[in-house]
Parts: structure tokens; C-alpha cells; sequence
């Protein structure tokens, strides 16, 4: 099958699609060709507030057998301790839908970087990981 299809290049930085940008392209499909294997489609489970965003319909709404989809939720490892256990509920009703949890470091706590600006709790902004640190903050994501 053949399709004509428009290539929309998105700036990471913006999050704008500039229409200048646009390119078309001829792009032929095989659907019984197969380059890679896919093991899920996901989303991120939280909010600016990096708080637990989701009520159970809304999980459901994303990870249940009758939504979207999804079967893979990604979850931040907050920089502030306290905050850790705010994914809980969430992250049991995607797994209970038989979903892949995984959690990332987002940023590492205020206390083991270098020119960062402390914002609240243990949470910063700009910085780096101060070399120092390293052991330690790995003994801290080991925690989590």
C-alpha cells in the first residue's frame, strides 16, 4: 500500500510545530513486513505538581482493557523523598490492568549538586551532580 504522508519536524524545545518545517514524502507500507518490535505504548504518570494525578477511572480510562491502550507507565523518582509514595495508587491500578511501571530520576536532590538553585524541599533548578556525590546519590536511588 501506498500513501503520501507529511513529515512535521517538532522543536524539542517549544513543543511548536513551525510550518516551515513541513516536508512531504512517498512511503510505501507492508504491513506483513516487520522491522522491530514494539513491547508497549505508554504514558507518563504525573502532573506539574508531580503529585498522584490519577483517580482510578482516570487509569482505568488509560490502562484498562477497555482505553487506551496503554501498558507501560513511566513515574519520576522524586528528588523529595516525602513525595515517593504519591505514585502508589496510581502505579497499583496500572499494574492490577497488567502494565510495566518503571521509574526514572528526574533530577537528583538539591543536596548532592553544584550551581543549582534550591526551590523547595529537596527539589532544584539548573545545576549538576556534584562528582562527589555520586556514590551517594546511587545509595539514594537504591533506597527508592
Amino acid at each position: 500500500m501506498k500513501r503520501m504522508i507529511t513529515l512535521l519536524y517538532a522543536t524539542a524545545l517549544t513543543g511548536c510545530i513551525p510550518l516551515c518545517a513541513q516536508r512531504t514524502a512517498s512511503v510505501s507500507l507492508d504491513p506483513e513486513t516487520k522491522f522491530q518490535k514494539i513491547d508497549g505504548f505508554g504514558g507518563c504518570g504525573m502532573n506539574g505538581q508531580w503529585a498522584d494525578v490519577y483517580t482510578q477511572e482516570q487509569v482505568d480510562l488509560l490502562w484498562g482493557p477497555d482505553g487506551m491502550g496503554y501498558n507501560i507507565m513511566r513515574i519520576r523518582i522524586n528528588p523529595d523523598e516525602s513525595n515517593w509514595k504519591s505514585y502508589v495508587n496510581a502505579v497499583k491500578w496500572a499494574k492490577a490492568h497488567g502494565a510495566t511501571v518503571f521509574a526514572s530520576p528526574w533530577t537528583p536532590p538539591y543536596r548532592f549538586k553544584v550551581g543549582a538553585e534550591q526551590t523547595w524541599g529537596e527539589s532544584s533548578n539548573h545545576g549538576h551532580i556534584n562528582t562527589d556525590s555520586i556514590e551517594s546519590y546511587a545509595k539514594w536511588l537504591e533506597r527508592y
